[in-house]
């Protein structure tokens, strides 16, 4: 019986571990790489060898976004302030007050003088005979107030008209009662004798103006006014007669 050297057999075993641990270990460059996993928008996320190298943090420009609506007109609106102030420096306003209204007097008394120079208007335009003095007369009366009746000796007018007062006449329409004409009465007060303008708030006196044509017939009134009777014009209160010794010296 032959035995094998006990050398052979260690040395078989000892290449058969030797043979273990040289097998040679696998390289990196012999791996297959696998495919990039990517999103819909195609960017590359990184493979499994190969990791996506991530950026450090970048500052993004902003736009500049304008500034709202309401900020823009408050700016306006505090500069626009101060320039007023500015302007207005040294400025100081006066208050002034509602404007007067007209008296009911007044006003009726300028509806009454207007429909009376219309009325002339047409009558010069038709060829009739009218009182020139209103068609021509240049200066504004210094004061027109409404009327409550006329009377010339024993001749009274139930429409009466404004009254015109100038620096030294009245004017006023007499309606004759009795006839259809009017008479422009034409009063001068320097033809006027024993003058008397008074007026009264209680209601059996009245507010008048009267005087008398001495001397002188009126041609309109024949038969009505000799020249010793009284002319006299009626007012409505007491302060249209205070009107007229304010307004007309004539007759103060």
């Amino acid at each position: 019986m032959s035995r094998k050297p006990l050398n052979s057999r260690v040395s078989g075993s000892s290449s058969n571990s030797l043979n273990f641990y040289s097998t040679p270990v696998p390289r990196a460059s012999s791996f297959t790489k696998t495919k990039s996993i990517t999103h819909n928008k195609g960017k590359s996320v990184g493979s499994a060898l190969n990791p996506p190298v991530h950026a450090g943090p970048q500052s993004v420009e902003q736009p500049k976004q304008p500034l709202p609506d309401y900020c823009s007109n408050a700016k306006t609106k505090a500069s626009l302030k101060a320039t007023d102030v500015e302007a207005n420096k040294g400025v100081t306003k006066k208050r002034t007050g509602p404007k007067k209204r007209p008296s009911l007097s007044e006003q009726l008394a300028s509806i009454g003088n207007s429909v009376a120079d219309l009325t002339a208007s047409i009558k010069s335009n038709a060829g009739l005979e009218v009182d020139q003095s209103r068609l021509s007369s240049s200066s504004p009366p210094l004061l027109s107030t409404p009327s409550k009746s006329f009377s010339v000796g024993t001749l009274s007018c139930k429409y009466p008209s404004p009254v015109s007062f100038y620096a030294d006449r009245c004017v006023y329409t007499f309606h004759h009662p009795f006839q259809s004409k009017e008479i422009m009465m034409i009063m001068r007060y320097n033809d006027m004798k024993n003058v008397e303008l008074k007026g009264t708030n209680s209601h059996c006196g009245s507010s008048k103006l009267r005087f008398k044509i001495t001397g002188k017939q009126l041609r309109e009134f024949k038969g009505f006014h000799s020249g010793s009777e009284w002319v006299t014009i009626e007012f409505n209160c007491k302060s249209d007669v205070d009107r007229v010794k304010e307004s007309v010296p004539g007759l103060r």
